[in-house]
């Protein structure tokens, strides 16, 4: 496992039912390898299904696409966001991603959201 470095999460509308970009910055203390599974949890309550193939954007030019997979698997009831790593990363470099969800019908309250990773 690995140590996260400040991260943050940020979500582009609150608004019931839109689509909605949420981006986070993550760092880690050590390396990725390739083939490390970076796992998201606690956006849940989307209406977006289940899928393993949620398009994953680099962000702000961070170099996230150069080490991670551009495509995740999303768990829409746990809401939880699997992303693979495919080149080694940096330790202490900022990684920043967004994607993209719909909100659910109604208000949801805020989430928490835990960032763990894991080799394969």
């Amino acid at each position: 496992n690995f140590i996260a470095l400040p991260n943050s999460i940020g979500q582009s509308t609150p608004f019931p039912c839109a689509m909605n970009t949420i981006t986070v910055t993550m760092a880690t203390d050590v390396p990725l390898v390739p083939g490390t599974m970076v796992t998201l949890t606690g956006l849940s309550g989307t209406n977006t299904t289940t899928t393993d193939m949620m398009m994953v954007n680099d962000a702000g030019g961070s170099g996230f696409a150069e080490v991670f997979s551009p495509m995740a698997y999303w768990e829409q009831i746990n809401g939880t966001l699997i992303l693979e790593v495919t080149s080694r990363t940096i330790a202490g470099k900022q990684y920043e991603f967004n994607f993209t969800v719909q909100n659910p019908p109604c208000d949801a309250p805020g989430a928490t959201v835990m960032i763990m990773a894991a080799p394969v």
